[in-house]
């Protein structure tokens, strides 16, 4: 605050000094005005790789793509898709990649296959066409570049059809997300219904095993186990680490978490193809699975974590595709605290000692907290929104550090000691001034379907203190602190 103030002193000073030589009044500042980056011009010179299955990451190699500073890319893929029966489809598809860097862009095939009204694998012929789109609405549009991407394509034969599997439910059970969500919130029960498509469809004697594998810390299962209700099979799979569930299936979809028992077999750590091919479901490894749940928060301070199933779809035969499926789980509530604090008010400076004489030879002096002052922490919501919501205390107190409805005391702070020297003949008096701070988070509400809500804030008053040390000639009145007059301070 003394800084604060000594700056305004030296602002003014300045001021008056440049009127004093210039004779007249002080020129206006004048802001300089802000340099406008030029839209660049995309060039798309590829497009890779060829062969693609959902979920496959494509890039878009080029140049002149636009960054987040000036505007997006966007890209207009049009063509005809010929599909593995013979159907032909025109495609005219519109997206919008994400930007690695000016001359890459990257693009998540899918969710499923976007080419095909009916998912179905086949050849695409056409175009790629790149626009950069200014946020004032400027549009630069790029030459489109003929590329051929074969669906599924195998990498031993161009014409060979690799399969994919399909996410027809991949949501909480109690929203009705759109396919292919990437966040969510923690302890959702999920409902999964996944199809794979190009594999030889199961039957009861040969069935299709989609394989599951995922990290305990992560997800969690309930079920029937041995024909009685339990929760999170314990004796089946670790509490930690890599877990897999195998579900055999007639024809070519896998549901799971449906509230329906799914009999399937729980196994620890993870399966390869190989493994699931040759893999003979035991008694004792038997779980009607009826619900898989999101986990919870490890670390009350976090405010996410990232977790992905691994899926394997292996058939009959042995062929066998697999894809992963990545969600960032979120705290309902998502507490995000920078660290900063404003001072909303200090109070006059107090004296803490009695007065201490100099003496003839002078004296050094040292003060540290005998009589506290102790103050009460609290906290208020600033809610941008009606109704009420649960922040959990014990992450507010993780995100700000300290438990937040505790009372502080000075002597419980840092740095409160301080030394000096009196000279001879010379009165000393050490003060201490409160400063009370306020350090706001903003709160945000994560919906189960990845959508977040703006709250509002929350705001935790704190308190620290400042000793200094006061001379002056005679014992009374006190030497004067050097610490400035108590004030209120606007946000």
């Amino acid at each position: 605050m003394r800084q604060m103030t000594y700056t305004a002193l030296v602002l003014a000073l300045g001021a008056f000094g440049f009127a004093a030589c210039g004779g007249d009044e002080m020129a206006p500042v004048v802001e300089p005005p802000a340099v406008k980056r030029e839209l660049p011009q995309p060039v798309v010179q590829m497009v890779a790789p060829t062969a693609v299955a959902a979920g496959d990451l494509v890039t878009i190699f080029g140049s002149g793509f636009a960054d987040g500073q000036v505007g997006q890319t966007r890209l207009h893929i049009t063509g005809v898709y010929q599909t593995t029966d013979g159907n032909i489809e025109q495609v005219d598809l519109q997206i919008t990649p994400r930007f690695l860097n000016q001359g890459m862009l990257e693009w998540t095939f899918g969710p499923n296959i976007p080419f095909s009204s009916r998912d179905q694998t086949g050849t695409f012929r056409g175009t790629v066409q790149a626009t950069n789109v200014a946020f004032d609405g400027e549009e630069k549009v790029a030459q489109a570049v003929s590329t051929q991407m074969q669906v599924n394509q195998a990498v031993s034969t161009q014409m060979q059809v690799k399969p994919s599997i399909l996410i027809r439910h991949f949501r909480p059970m109690t929203a009705g997300c759109q396919v292919g969500i990437e966040a969510t919130t923690a302890d959702t029960p999920f409902y999964i219904e996944l199809e794979a498509v190009g594999l030889k469809a199961g039957t009861g004697l040969a069935p299709m095993r989609f394989a599951y594998t995922f990290m305990r810390e992560h997800f969690s299962v309930e079920g029937y186990f041995n024909g009685e209700l339990g929760v999170d099979p314990a004796n089946l799979m670790p509490q930690s680490g890599a877990a897999t569930v195998v579900d055999e299936v007639e024809g070519a979809t896998s549901r799971l978490g449906n509230g329906v028992p799914s009999d399937v077999a729980v196994v620890p750590g993870a399966l390869d193809a190989r493994s699931i091919a040759g893999f003979v479901s035991k008694p004792e490894n038997f779980f009607g699975l009826t619900q898989i749940k999101t986990g919870q928060l490890a670390n009350e301070a976090a405010n996410y974590f990232d977790a992905s199933l691994i899926v394997l779809a292996v058939d009959s035969t042995g062929a066998s595709i697999t894809r992963r499926l990545s969600l960032r789980v979120w705290a309902a509530v998502e507490i995000n605290y920078d660290g900063n604090h404003r001072v909303a008010r200090s109070f006059d400076p107090v004296p803490v000692s009695s007065c201490i004489p100099g003496g003839d030879i002078g004296r050094d002096v040292t003060y540290n907290e005998v009589s506290s002052e102790t103050r009460a922490r609290d906290l208020k919501v600033k809610a941008d929104i009606s109704g009420s919501f649960n922040a959990f205390v014990a992450r507010v107190d993780a995100a700000f550090g300290f438990e937040v409805t505790t009372a502080v005391s000075s002597s419980e702070a840092q740095n409160l000691s301080i030394s000096g020297f009196i000279i001879p003949q010379q009165f000393a008096v050490f003060y201490r001034q409160t400063l009370q701070l306020e350090r706001t988070a903003q709160l945000s509400l994560h919906g189960a379907c990845g959508n977040v809500t703006p709250l509002g804030e929350i705001v935790v008053t704190d308190w620290v203190w400042s000793p200094d040390l006061a001379k002056g000639n005679a014992c009374l009145p006190l030497p004067t602190s050097n610490l400035p007059a108590g004030e209120v301070f606007e946000p």
